[in-house]
């Protein structure tokens, strides 16, 4: 189904669901980092109405349907990951 949607290689988005924490940004972001290495990503961070919560809109690079699986499990199993999306 994942390649019905997206043409690869090419960008992949997802949006993770957390509480707003500078910590869990800093999570994300270094595990975005080893697993792009050179690869672009971006992270756009949206906060609640109370920003008790944040909405991280991520979009990577990634050369395959079977590489955005693998990268998505590993941003999701992220300590502190609520939802994935």
């Amino acid at each position: 189904m994942i390649r019905e949607h997206h043409v690869f290689p090419g960008n992949y988005r997802m949006t993770v669901i957390a509480k707003s924490t500078s910590s869990f940004h800093a999570r994300l972001h270094l595990l975005l980092e080893e697993l792009q290495g050179e690869g672009s990503f971006h992270i756009e961070e949206i906060p609640s109405s109370k920003q008790t919560y944040s909405s991280f809109r991520i979009t990577i690079f990634v050369e395959s349907a079977e590489t955005a699986l693998w990268r998505r499990e590993r941003i999701g199993g992220v300590d502190g990951v609520l939802m994935l999306l």
